[in-house]
């Protein structure tokens, strides 16, 4: 299936990181991932995670523990307005513990996350994680309030078209509703050039 912008940034940014480290053997190791600023200020996410071997636990976690800075309320806002078109907004989307910031775990679960370093390449994941079904669920109630039909309706088509899983799956948000942090990911590119060079 297709992938989001935001997954494929991760996996861009670990790209440039690991450029300098050709022949480097990633690792799988536990990071915690908290946001420092706009709309995810506070949240806090642990998991363990594909690591470039040229870079360290820490410079992994202040690299992402950034990546949301740029995305304001009023500009999360804006974004839900627009998928969100003839529907009643859900008032917690933009909050930290809302559906939008579910959906920067869920982009980082389906391209960093693992469970032994096999999983892992110099970029992140060796193949994406599927996103769970229940994840995208709830992921369309969160950001509107969409009839129960019309949600049901959806989520036969997203399981037929195979974008997400029951077992072995990312949670955290779909990854389809990723898409829409162009802010986010934006802001990261910034903030990891100014790292590397």
């Amino acid at each position: 299936p297709p992938r989001t912008d935001q997954i494929m940034f991760f996996r861009a940014v670990l790209l440039l990181v690991a450029a300098a480290a050709v022949n480097a053997a990633p690792t799988c190791e536990s990071a915690t991932i908290t946001q420092t600023a706009g709309v995810c200020n506070g949240l806090s996410y642990t998991a363990m995670m594909c690591i470039p071997d040229s870079m360290s636990v820490a410079d992994f976690q202040t690299l992402y523990s950034s990546s949301d800075g740029a995305t304001t309320v009023a500009e999360c806002e804006a974004m839900q307005d627009l998928e969100c078109t003839g529907s009643t907004k859900n008032t917690a989307y933009c909050t930290s513990s809302g559906s939008y910031c579910n959906a920067q775990i869920a982009a980082l679960n389906v391209a960093m996350s693992c469970a032994t370093a096999d999983d892992c390449d110099v970029i992140g994941r060796k193949t994406y994680k599927d996103v769970c079904c229940a994840t995208m669920r709830n992921q369309m109630t969160g950001t509107c309030e969409y009839d129960a039909a019309l949600v049901d309706g959806m989520m036969d088509i997203i399981k037929g078209e195979n974008l997400c899983s029951d077992t072995d799956c990312a949670s955290g948000a779909s990854a389809l509703q990723v898409s829409m942090m162009l802010p986010a990911v934006l802001a990261t590119f910034a903030m990891v050039a100014n790292y590397i060079f």
